[in-house]
């Protein structure tokens, strides 16, 4: 199997791009549409796609323009080993957030480009230049569908925080807002789930899914392909976000299931009351029962943020077994283990 490269990904088109929270929120979260046709991708729940992402034309072209030099001067892609326009280079090969090594990685990108401006940089040669630059790396996605739902489609949710005190997302702002619609010009590859996937014997069990803000991607495509398969079987899913009336994402597809009898829905949404309320805390509310599902052989699966909720949810998950399974703090973590060893504890954090 080929290592993904820009030359080698297979180019696809945005067919949808719909804004799933509210105009006012400050996260803009999308819900994204790829037409995967002629690409040849055929992929499970659980498996990621790989974004190639594009520089702001525009500050691509202040940054040319710093240099004494054509748009269209070549310079060689050492890493791609092929030659390449300088604007080019720019635009799809160069991390823009660190035009220099010695530029701390949080500096904003105008604060770069004020630096190209006052260091008078026109005599140096663009690919001196470029030598100095760390590659632009695709970024991963959780598929947010299954194919045995949506054909030769693949759903993305992709957030971008709208904040002025936030750092620009080169990835996310190019798929919330630049790559043109219904055009083949979005270059992907497919990144297999090494271990956060739904195996054959998971679909005899109850499920239990972790998932507040863009962390329920996959879930949306486990509930897909669940439903397909044993539409009778338990789904419980654990979402959370900043506010109700602005970011319950896919509020109409879960409620509808919930209506079903196909979904166990628990929300938290921290900042609509005093006291912020997390997943962790709802998982801690429903110990009992969610103690049941495991004890009937549950799988459970966390996704979103590794620095705060999965280590919040891991401490809850210990806490429940203490209390309902009366067991040792050590007995405890044991258990946890035994889960991970038996595949019934699977993460997808970042």
């Amino acid at each position: 199997m080929s290592v993904p490269t820009l030359e080698n990904a297979s180019l696809v088109s945005l067919q949808e791009r719909r804004l799933l929270s509210h105009p006012d929120s400050s996260k803009a979260v999308y819900h994204l549409v790829l037409d995967l046709k002629n690409s040849n991708i055929v992929y499970e729940v659980g498996d990621c796609i790989g974004v190639y992402p594009q520089n702001d034309p525009t500050l691509v072209k202040h940054i040319v323009e710093c240099f004494d030099v054509s748009p269209s001067e070549i310079v060689w892609d050492k890493r791609g080993g092929h030659e390449i326009t300088f604007r080019q280079y720019l635009l799809t090969k160069a991390n823009l957030g660190l035009l220099k090594k010695s530029l701390s990685e949080k500096m904003h990108f105008q604060e770069n480009l004020a630096y190209l401006k006052r260091e008078n940089v026109h005599h140096i040669k663009p690919q001196d230049f470029i030598e100095d630059l760390m590659p632009l790396l695709p970024r991963y996605y959780s598929i947010a569908s299954s194919q045995k739902e949506v054909g030769e489609k693949a759903h993305l949710i992709v957030g971008f925080e709208t904040t002025p005190s936030e750092m620009i997302g080169v990835c996310s702002r190019y798929l919330c807002y630049d790559v043109p619609l219904n055009q083949r010009a979005l270059s992907i590859f497919l990144h297999k789930a090494t271990s956060f996937y739904l195996p054959e014997a998971s679909f005899e069990k109850p499920l239990i899914m972790i998932g507040p803000g863009t962390g329920i991607a996959p879930f949306i495509g486990f509930l897909q392909e669940r439903i397909k398969r044993t539409p009778f079987q338990k789904n419980w899913l654990f979402f959370g976000e900043r506010h109700k009336d602005k970011n319950f994402y896919y509020k109409d597809y879960l409620t509808s299931l919930e209506t079903k009898g196909q979904l166990k829905l628990d929300l938290a949404f921290s900042r609509d009351q005093t006291e912020k309320i997390y997943v962790q805390h709802k998982m801690e509310e429903k110990a009992q029962e969610l103690y049941k599902w495991l004890l009937d052989g549950a799988y459970f699966y966390v996704c979103g943020d590794a620095k705060q909720m999965a280590k919040a949810c891991d401490q809850s998950l210990k806490k429940i077994f203490m209390q309902e399974g009366r067991l040792t703090k050590e007995e405890a973590k044991e258990r946890i283990k035994t889960l991970r060893k038996e595949g019934r504890y699977r993460r997808d954090v970042y």
